[in-house]
């Protein structure tokens, strides 16, 4: 009986949301009319964009842990360490000689 009564209430709550989702709607567009019920839509605009936004962190967050991956290696292995502190000498000398 108890789980009857928490779908109810539940069921209570979401229709709750929903009418103040469509208060906040019909401001938006400037509807008096409460027997209309607005639908927003997605457009291919909007749904480009969060594809693209979700794509590129996906891709950061691949690209940090492959460089904390690098990190913790080199931290590990002595002559790994070595060869990346070279490395990052070079780097940075030529940096500096466009400079």
């Amino acid at each position: 009986m108890e789980k009857y009564k928490t779908g109810l209430v539940q069921e209570y709550h979401e229709k709750l949301e929903y009418e103040k989702h469509q208060e906040e709607l019909k401001k938006k567009h400037n509807i008096e009319d409460e027997n209309i019920v607005v639908v927003e839509k997605d457009d291919k605009v909007k749904f480009f964009i969060r594809l693209l936004i979700s794509f590129i962190k996906t891709a950061s967050a691949i690209c940090i842990t492959i460089l904390a991956a690098v990190g913790i290696i080199s931290l590990i292995y002595p002559a790994i360490r070595e060869e990346l502190i070279v490395q990052l000498i070079l780097i940075k000398e030529q940096i500096l000689s466009y400079f």
